[in-house]
């Protein structure tokens, strides 16, 4: 059976679970608040439980607050950081070329350290931000390509969008990603509305684009995917029955079990 990761969150897991093969980049893109940095968290937990370990780089928030946030959906990192399994790191911003350069070989050593095989880069954005320069473009679309092949592992980025925005605009970097989901919430009628739009799934048909989902105290994000039609095959036996008039029997030689039959009657007025 050819081995993938896991979202750990259950429809996802039922339906594009294929799509997380070693060697995947994904690019998890949405308002702040719209719950990213807990669905980042929450693949790199359900395969650190599965023995996979994790490194998550974090340009904004500092590790106990970290802790703090995701214990309340159930997920112990400190436990797994005991046991090697997970690692969390705290950077400050990238604003210039120079810093991108750095970060990139402090990252492969950090990966290397623990032999990652879940990372997630959370607080891209500013990055994004000066890839105007063609030499950061392609150094941090590299990073995309190269290091989840390179670890046989899947690697997350997380980006901000401004609220009201819908489109990535960050150099092409949604083309390089193998996985692009979008992440956002609204207020309806006085609640708060929370969906994921799956742009992009290398590896796994998409058959509903737009999901809703809710984020759950103690247990985490909970998806809500709507049922699809499927065909259903006809369940034919061997058996087969005769409808009692020879002439119809003789031409389509009777009735197989488990089929339907339609009965129209034309009424002719003379």
């Amino acid at each position: 059976m050819k081995k993938h990761f896991i979202f750990g969150i259950e429809g996802l897991d039922q339906y594009y679970a294929k799509a997380l093969e070693p060697g995947t980049s994904m690019l998890v893109a949405g308002h702040p608040g719209a719950g990213k940095t807990t669905f980042a968290s929450t693949i790199c937990y359900a395969n650190m439980l599965k023995g996979e370990p994790c490194l998550f780089v974090s340009f904004g928030e500092y590790k106990d607050r970290f802790y703090k946030q995701m214990s309340h959906f159930g997920m112990n990192f400190a436990e797994y950081e005991k046991k090697k399994l997970f690692k969390y790191i705290k950077l400050p911003l990238i604003t210039t070329q120079a810093a991108l350069d750095n970060f990139i070989g402090e990252l492969m050593e950090k990966i290397s350290e623990i032999g990652a095989k879940i990372v997630v880069v959370d607080g891209i954005t500013p990055m994004l931000q000066i890839m105007s320069e063609p030499h950061a473009r392609s150094v941090l679309q590299t990073v995309m390509y190269d290091i989840p092949r390179l670890t046989q592992g899947l690697l997350i980025l997380i980006a901000d969008l401004p609220f009201g925005e819908e489109k990535i605009g960050f150099g092409g970097i949604d083309f390089v990603a193998d996985i692009v989901i979008i992440m956002k919430h609204r207020i309806e009628r006085n609640l708060l509305v929370r969906t994921m739009e799956l742009r992009k799934f290398r590896g796994a048909p998409i058959t509903v684009s737009e999901i809703p989902f809710r984020i759950v105290e103690d247990h985490g994000l909970h998806t809500f995917i709507p049922p699809t039609f499927e065909e259903i095959g006809a369940r034919l036996g061997k058996k087969q029955y005769k409808l009692g008039i020879d002439v119809i029997d003789k031409e389509i030689g009777g009735i197989k079990a488990g089929s339907s039959i339609l009965i129209v009657l034309s009424l002719i007025h003379i």
